[in-house]
């Protein structure tokens, strides 16, 4: 960790120095000098998030299936990791009125030497400005059976949400008010699920879907985003090739993704809206993502590019 002097203060998570000692590996190598390798490069995963799942996709690798293409795989990663070694997280002031928690998810279907699927998401404190710190990150494959596209997009939203719930939580004691969490994915299927009350025909979702339904009734979940594939963070957490979207927010220290459509939502204080079912959506008196609303009217979908908290 680099403490940065002067004002504003900051800090940021440094890895260049470990960097600087790693080398690539002979494609001729054992299974067993493998195993050691990977296990050197594990601890790269604390502080750079788009070698995650170069990372664990390499520790998934047993000694039946291990080949030269897991080699190729793990250098691709330190090659990288070498070229990008100024690559850090960067933690600087935000400000403290605006501040929200923006969760990113996504999965990669049957993508595994195995055929099971990579889920990942990643969690930002953000504030008006963009500016976001990252909190937590995971990119791990589903232990449980992926039957469709659809089913590795909800588990991995699921996944991203307790992480996010506890998180808004801690946070909300932390700087003494409520912080309004935002729920993003890349999959239309999951966002209509969660904001408009359409129902998946495999029964083995039904529990998740139900759970982040509530959550998203309570306004425990603030609103639920969808974006494109290329703004989606989460995608360099599921996928061991280059995110742009991940780099650059790597680099700016901002989350400058714009969001394709959200649903426009009633003040949890003054909806009217029956339990166990979903809020009718308002129309703003201005818009923006912090419009307040007080207007009942048909569903409305903004397509402006910005977060709505």
């Amino acid at each position: 960790m680099r403490t940065l002097l002067g004002a504003p203060r900051s800090f940021a998570l440094d890895q260049e120095v470990y960097i600087d000692n790693l080398s690539r590996l002979p494609l001729s190598i054992t299974y067993e000098d493998f195993v050691r390798a990977r296990a050197a490069l594990a601890c790269m995963a604390h502080g750079r998030p788009d070698l995650c799942c170069s990372i664990n996709r390499a520790a998934q690798v047993t000694e039946a299936l291990y080949s030269e293409k897991h080699v190729k795989e793990i250098n691709k990663g330190i090659k990288h990791a070498k070229s990008t070694k100024e690559m850090v997280l960067s933690y600087k002031p935000l400000e403290p009125e605006s501040l929200h928690l923006r969760v990113h998810a996504d999965s990669s279907f049957h993508s595994n030497d195995d055929l099971s699927s990579q889920l990942g998401y990643i969690v930002l404190l953000c504030d008006a400005a963009d500016q976001c710190h990252v909190l937590t990150y995971s990119s791990k494959k589903a232990r449980r059976i992926v039957r469709s596209i659809v089913a590795g997009e909800d588990y991995a939203f699921v996944d991203a949400f307790d992480a996010a719930y506890i998180l808004k939580y801690d946070l909300k004691r932390v700087y003494n008010q409520p912080l309004p969490l935002l729920m993003l994915t890349d999959s239309k299927q999951t966002f209509d699920v969660m904001t408009r009350a359409t129902h998946t025909t495999e029964k083995c979702l039904m529990i998740d879907i139900a759970a982040a339904r509530e959550a998203y009734n309570r306004h425990e979940i603030s609103n639920v985003g969808l974006v494109k594939s290329e703004h989606n963070i989460a995608e360099g957490l599921t996928k061991p090739s280059l995110c742009p979207a991940l780099d650059a927010m790597m680099r700016t220290g901002a989350d400058a993704s714009p969001v394709k459509q959200w649903i426009i939502r009633s003040n949890p204080a003054t909806s009217t809206a029956s339990d166990g079912a979903l809020p009718t959506e308002m129309t703003p008196k201005k818009m923006g993502p912090l419009a307040t609303m007080d207007e009942r009217a048909e569903p409305t979908h903004l397509n402006d590019g910005k977060p709505g908290v």
